[in-house]
Parts: C-alpha cells; structure tokens; sequence
C-alpha cells in the first residue's frame, strides 16, 4: 500500500489476475485516485495476464479503470511477453514490489530500488507497446 502512496507519477503494475487478496482493496483504490488527482500526468498501466476472475467479480481497479480511463489502463500482454515467475508493482521507475507466483506471499518490497526496479520498467513497457485492450473490462456494468 505505501508503494502506492508514494508513487508521484506512475505505477506500472504486472498481475496474473489482478490478486485479490493485494489489490482489490478499497484503500489501494483511494491511493491510485489521489495520485490522479494530486499529479495531472499521473498514471496506472496494468498488465492483465488473465481476466478470468476479475470479470466475475467487482474488483475496484477495474471500476477506476472505466471511470478514469485516461489516466487507469488495462491491457493483455501478447503470449510472448508473459510472465511466468512473478507479479509486479513499481512506482516511479524506482519503487518494486514483486512477489514470486504460487502458493503464498513470497517476494519484497522496497521504496527504493532502482536498480532492479529500472529493468522491470523496461520489460513492462515492451510488453504494454503491443498489448491488447480487453473489451470484456470495458463493458462489464458495476
């Protein structure tokens, strides 16, 4: 959470399924909304590997993400960019959260880590250039 609350200008975020027990929470939610309003080029990208459960389910990013579609996208990276390893947050191309998939909550978060938050970066904005926008997410009524 304070990842999110520190971030000035981006978050970029890389998820499987959008972690239910991470991020649908009402208080991730708010702090997305006060970067937005507090920085006029603020951003959240999303990388959705799979949309599954969140279209079922209310899920408080994808709310934001209709609402504020300027500023909140979500998009399904092609086959060639997933990942398999591990989910990631990073806030302003120095802030990283990443936890290992499986079973559990395995993996760090640190305010300041540029050096492996900056690579992170790079792969998640090859992988957004050639993502697809996800139509189900658009047109779901919450």
């Amino acid at each position: 959470m304070f990842l999110a609350r520190q971030a000035r200008r981006s978050l970029l975020l890389w998820t499987e399924d959008l972690e239910p027990g991470i991020y649908d929470n009402p208080a991730f939610a708010d702090a997305v909304v006060d970067l937005i309003k507090g920085h006029r080029d603020a951003r959240l990208w999303i990388l959705l590997e799979d949309t599954t459960w969140v279209v079922r389910h209310h899920h408080p990013l994808v709310a934001l993400s209709q609402q504020l579609s300027t500023f909140v996208q979500i998009r399904m990276p092609l086959k060639e960019y997933r990942q398999t390893e591990a989910d990631f947050l990073i806030a302003d191309e120095t802030g990283l959260l990443y936890r290992k998939r499986g079973r559990g909550y395995r993996g760090f978060v640190h305010a300041h880590l540029p050096r492996k938050a900056r690579p992170l970066t790079r792969q998640f904005m090859e992988a957004w250039e050639s993502g697809l926008s996800i139509p189900d997410l658009r047109h779901l009524h919450l």
